[in-house]
């Protein structure tokens, strides 16, 4: 599935069951070269789409 569209379901879903709503999309990522969704421009797109802050977290590369 569409990480976009499973966070916009969620929300969706969330909203729709009469919970409290979502204060914010937190998303974690890979680091800018393993990171697919980082590839996918999934952080930019969520910002555009969805009506919630969105925070990005990258995951320091570890030391070997």
């Amino acid at each position: 599935m569409n990480p976009v569209n499973a966070v916009e379901d969620a929300v969706r879903d969330n909203e729709n069951a009469g919970r409290p709503p979502f204060d914010q999309v937190i998303v974690s990522t890979l680091p800018h070269g393993p990171s697919r969704w980082l590839r996918l421009d999934v952080v930019s797109r969520l910002r555009k789409q969805v009506r919630l802050p969105v925070v990005h977290v990258e995951a320091a590369v570890a030391e070997v």
